[in-house]
């Protein structure tokens, strides 16, 4: 468990769920409006539960300086693309979608530390669309905590569990989700959502 206020980018989260909540409610769509309403009421509490997933003995996400094509260009930023080979698992990255279902608030943070001596972290936040302030225009829905330029990752590790920190040379990769839906039926639905990804890599044997 972590404060709300240690999140990175709480403020922001905070006031883009507030700008969808004004967008959908004009457009009368009660769904959309209980689903923020909920997301509203866990960001909001005194303590943030988050799941940390980590590996090791792995090269980290290479590329993390690259601007495109890279591992860590295609998990944080690319869309339906992949660099794996032929014997990798997964479906066209699109895998990566199952760190967000367990999310209240549909935001995960990435950390790596590589073989190439390169680390940096970068958080994801996905929405629903919404007004931007001051204008007429539409948000996607993605936001990004980073560096402004180019949504460039920050340059350092970044840890949310007090009580963890990798050593100099413990390679890999650390995916933190915020708001961890810790009901009963967590493990059932992230296994749900990684048969959608990965059925054709499980199924041929990938």
């Amino acid at each position: 468990e972590i404060l709300k206020n240690e999140v990175p980018g709480f403020k922001e989260i905070n006031e883009e769920i507030d700008n969808c909540l004004d967008y959908w409610k004009e457009a009368h769509s009660k769904k959309i409006v209980d689903g923020l309403d909920l997301i509203k009421k866990e960001i909001n509490r005194d303590k943030i539960t988050c799941l940390r997933i980590s590996d090791f003995n792995t090269t980290g996400l290479i590329g993390i300086s690259k601007d495109k094509n890279s591992p860590w260009q295609n998990l944080i930023h690319g869309s339906g693309v992949s660099e794996k080979g032929l014997t990798s698992g997964g479906s066209k990255g699109i895998g990566k979608n199952a760190s967000f279902v367990n999310s209240h608030f549909r935001t995960v943070f990435y950390s790596t530390k590589t073989i190439d001596g390169e680390v940096g972290f970068e958080g994801i936040c996905k929405l629903c669309s919404g007004k931007i302030k001051g204008s007429d225009q539409i948000t996607q829905g993605i936001g990004y905590y980073g560096l402004s330029e180019k949504n460039k990752p920050v340059l350092k590790e970044i840890s949310l569990d007090k009580n963890y920190l990798r050593k100099d040379s413990d390679y890999g990769t650390d995916i933190y989700i915020l708001g961890f839906k810790n009901e009963a039926k967590w493990k059932k639905e992230i296994v749900i959502k990684i048969l959608e990804s990965f059925m054709s890599a499980i199924i041929f044997e990938m």
